[in-house]
């Protein structure tokens, strides 16, 4: 005779709140305003861009591309995205915090591991819909324009999913925050500061390890009238391997700043490292951010 197994209660009570989360998430006005606003600054910027290389000769659009001219600027619109995620991400988390909310579900007997799980995954989804509301017309847009990055579509896509993480390890220190500090309005400034912070300390980080070993320019040929030609022309400043550039990757990878600097970048030392170092982050955080909220009063 057959019997059905009984579903783990832990596993039930996950899913209700991801249920309910993601009900709540669906009518955030907030969410789906920033997603659009998203939406067309990238279109506009990456649009604007090309307005200048579009009308040149081919040859010098060739160079453009190769040397990643929108590839710089696709890859640094998820920049924006993490801008905008704390006011997103702490607003919606911290309006449950301070109406009662993440205390009635612990009142009624979800377990403070299921809730803060919860509130995690989705903050890590409304990240990635922010992301995602960059990639996509950003996509468009490039298609339309310059046709295509120096980059291959697949590396592209492997730098997106690269970018999405990074901004999913932002997420997991707004939920460290969103749900233990009580007022939503000091979560969301401490949250806006603190991104800003990261974000301007990847930047430094990254600006040496960003310099490219030379650039590309077009010469005339040898033939009156004839083909231009390429050249290299050597950066001094590049930084070369060696043990400081290796400490600087390291730096970077730690840092969620550091990690969109290195993934925004047209030819990172190594994705890797970076991915690593967000996963490292995010499971760092979250642990740091349950051990605080399972003893915290929320009387």
């Amino acid at each position: 005779m057959m019997t059905c197994q009984k579903e783990p209660q832990g596993a039930r009570t996950l899913r209700e709140l991801l249920a309910a989360g993601l009900s709540r998430l669906g009518r955030s006005v907030l969410l789906w305003t920033a997603c659009a606003a998203l939406a067309l600054i990238a279109a506009g910027y990456l649009g604007w861009s090309w307005r200048g290389p579009g009308s040149a000769e081919p040859a010098l659009q060739a160079a453009l591309i190769k040397d990643g001219y929108m590839d710089e600027r696709f890859f640094s619109l998820p920049k924006l995205a993490v801008v905008l995620s704390p006011v997103v991400c702490l607003w919606n988390l911290g309006a449950e915090v301070q109406d009662g909310g993440v205390r009635s579900k612990i009142t009624v007997g979800h377990r403070r591991r299921d809730v803060y799980l919860a509130s995690l995954l989705l903050s890590v989804l409304t990240a990635a819909l922010l992301c995602l509301a960059v990639f996509l017309p950003g996509t468009l847009t490039v298609l339309l324009t310059s046709g295509r990055l120096s980059v291959s579509w697949g590396a592209a896509i492997g730098r997106m999913a690269g970018l999405t993480l990074s901004a999913a390890a932002f997420a997991s220190l707004f939920t460290l925050l969103g749900l233990n500090i009580q007022n939503r309005a000091a979560s969301a400034i401490a949250g806006i500061f603190l991104t800003l912070a990261l974000l301007i300390t990847g930047s430094l980080v990254d600006r040496p390890l960003a310099q490219p070993e030379g650039w590309t320019t077009l010469t005339p040929g040898a033939d009156v009238g004839g083909p231009a030609v390429e050249v290299t022309v050597p950066n001094p400043n590049y930084l070369p391997r060696g043990p400081v550039r290796d400490a600087l990757n390291a730096l970077e990878s730690l840092l969620p700043g550091g990690q969109i600097a290195g993934f925004s970048r047209v030819d990172p030392d190594s994705p890797a490292a970076l991915a690593l170092g967000a996963a490292a982050w995010i499971a760092a955080t979250s642990a740091l951010g349950f051990l605080i909220f399972r003893r915290k009063d929320l009387k």
